[in-house]
């Protein structure tokens, strides 16, 4: 089970990147089911299981699609799995460490809105950590000279995937 689990430690810790995981449709599915485990998870205090697995699913699909484009774009189409996985596990690692963070963080909102300052700053870099290990394995994937372009580009997809996400998912479960 560690030998699994090992190698997506790894890129959480930036001592690996996505080039070291087997190129495995398998591995990617599970990876991906995982993903939507941890993010419905993560998501239900805020708006619901619900609503979380569906904004979760769309999240992997964005995913696979950017990811699948940068790639192409980049002429590198055949890191797609390694890129996916990779990313896909980081997001499991780091969501399982989150978890305790969402909770405290929400029953925090759900108390008048009085979320303890350390829950917040705990928060902030575990996102912060999540910029840097999708900046390694984006910098790895596309051939990207410096980590802070891979940084550069996890925080543009973030923001953009995050607001795409809230407009389209958001509103359709809304109606």
């Amino acid at each position: 089970m560690y030998a699994i689990i090992r190698p997506f430690l790894q890129l959480t810790l930036l001592q690996i990147g996505p080039q070291d995981l087997p190129a495995s449709s398998t591995l990617a599915g599970i990876i991906g089911l995982l993903y939507l485990l941890v993010g419905s998870l993560l998501g239900t205090p805020f708006y619901g299981f619900q609503s979380a697995m569906i904004q979760s699913f769309a999240e992997l699909v964005l995913l696979a699609v950017v990811v699948h484009l940068a790639l192409h774009l980049v002429g590198h189409p055949g890191r797609f799995l390694q890129t996916y996985s990779g990313l896909l596990g980081v997001g499991v690692v780091l969501g399982v460490v989150m978890l305790p963070l969402t909770h405290s963080l929400a029953g925090g909102l759900e108390q008048g809105g009085q979320t303890p300052p350390l829950i917040s700053l705990a928060y902030l870099l575990m996102l912060g950590w999540l910029l840097a290990a999708y900046g390694n394995i984006i910098r790895h994937a596309l051939a990207l000279r410096r980590l802070s372009f891979g940084f550069g580009l996890a925080l543009l997809y973030l923001i953009l995937s995050a607001g795409l996400i809230e407009l389209v998912v958001g509103a359709w479960l809304r109606s």
